[in-house]
């Protein structure tokens, strides 16, 4: 049986799909994400810069 070679598409997806369970594994990480996404849906998000990994050292 031959295996077919996913697209960039679908393993884009898969890598999304694997992160968003990891993030929710956990009940503080799933609360902390809910209330990201209900501020950011409502328009209550702040924009803020990144720091970048130059600025960490």
């Amino acid at each position: 049986m031959l295996k077919k070679k996913k697209s960039a598409a679908e393993s884009k997806a898969k890598k999304s799909i694997d992160e968003t369970a990891y993030l929710l594994g956990t009940e503080a990480n799933a609360e902390h994400l809910r209330k990201s996404l209900a501020s950011a849906y409502t328009g209550k998000s702040i924009q803020r810069k990144l720091l970048s990994a130059i600025n960490l050292r």
